[in-house]
């Protein structure tokens, strides 16, 4: 969001930015364990209820299924009665129907949206554990442990929210017809601008996704690397005094490799890329036929 311009005077101002400094102090105060903590809690609400709204939605429609199969055995039977009565029961029920559904996928953007702020929170705590565990295992201990259950955690959250599909909609055909006065096709022409405008703001959304993942895959391959420079001490465990501490590694591996799931985002972002370079040259094309006009 823009920052809106102070047009007070200077001592205004400083007694506006005051308390805005005071705020982002706290902020910054806030550990990264208490945020993560924090977003699990927000998570785990939004998922509760996204199930709940789920079980609802799915009884109504159980119940739908019921009345069309009653509906269609009265049509056969010729019963006009029933078939009226039923009729009634759908007009009355239908408001119901569509409100849980739309409920239901209202919850789940909510949960989804929950697992992302998670998700980003968890991989921004790793960031800052992930030094720390680069010292001696013994040293480390408590940071590896932790990192080890944080990173499991990042993976359930991934695999509990609910997919997203990688792919665009098909793109309308958008052409001149005959007839077409120059203010139309001016029209069509700003359609398809503002669909260049949002392309560019889902291109941008794509680079940050594929900048996460390839961070937390760095992160992850020098993780497996410092694990691997000590297994000259034994089958990945160190020897630390007269014990011996196992060097754990989060490892089962998540539904869909990282690596796999970047290679989608920048396929998709090749996508969006041509459709952007496609618009924006029919559009400059379409501009033309009207004289260039705005």
């Amino acid at each position: 969001m823009r920052r809106l311009l102070l047009h007070t005077a200077g001592t205004a101002a400083i007694c506006l930015l005051a308390p805005l400094a005071g705020l982002r102090a706290q902020v910054a105060a806030v550990s990264p364990q208490a945020v993560v903590e924090s977003r699990q809690a927000e998570y785990e609400e939004a998922k509760a209820r996204s199930e709940a709204a789920r079980l609802a939605a799915a009884r109504v429609r159980d119940e739908w299924s019921q009345l069309l199969e009653q509906h269609a055995a009265a049509s056969r039977a010729g019963d006009r009665d029933r078939v009226r009565e039923l009729l009634a029961v759908f007009q009355e029920r239908s408001p119901e129907k569509s409100r849980l559904e739309q409920a239901w996928r209202s919850s789940q953007e909510l949960w989804r949206e929950a697992g992302q702020e998670l998700v980003a929170a968890i991989d921004d705590y790793l960031e800052k554990l992930w030094p720390a565990t680069e010292q001696s295992v013994g040293a480390a201990e408590y940071e590896n442990a932790l990192y080890n259950e944080l990173f499991s955690t990042l993976r359930r959250v991934e695999s509990e929210l609910p997919e997203v599909p990688l792919e665009l909609e098909p793109m309308p055909e958008v052409t001149i017809r005959p007839g077409d006065t120059p203010g139309e096709i001016l029209y069509k022409a700003r359609l398809m601008e503002n669909r260049v405008r949002y392309y560019a703001s889902l291109a941008a959304e794509l680079d940050q996704k594929i900048e996460v993942l390839a961070q937390r895959q760095r992160r992850e391959q020098n993780r497996r690397d410092f694990m691997t420079s000590h297994e000259r001490f034994g089958d990945g465990v160190v020897p630390i005094g007269n014990e011996r501490r196992e060097l754990s590694d989060p490892a089962s591996a998540p539904a869909v490799p990282i690596e796999v799931r970047i290679g989608q985002y920048r396929e998709l972002r090749e996508e969006v890329e041509m459709r952007m370079l496609e618009l924006s040259r029919k559009a400059e094309e379409f501009r033309g036929r009207t004289g260039g006009g705005q």
